[in-house]
């Protein structure tokens, strides 16, 4: 979590296309699917933020796989 500008609304990080603040890399997507490819699906980065208060990127790893 930051506290810098943030940005305006809360992204899903399949949305990401929409939000002209990420038009120019791929980098998040990039993560996303990665995640997705090593975890599983029900794994992922989210991003939320709100103008003025900051960013949160929220990893969720299914590490049953893992655990057996």
């Amino acid at each position: 979590k930051d506290d810098g500008v943030g940005f305006e609304q809360n992204e899903d990080i399949r949305s990401i296309d929409k939000n002209p603040f990420f038009q120019s890399g791929y980098g998040l997507r990039n993560v996303d699917e990665r995640i997705k490819l090593e975890y599983g699906d029900d794994s992922s980065l989210r991003i939320s933020s709100e103008r003025g208060v900051g960013t949160t990127a929220l990893i969720t790893l299914n590490l049953t796989r893992y655990l057996l």
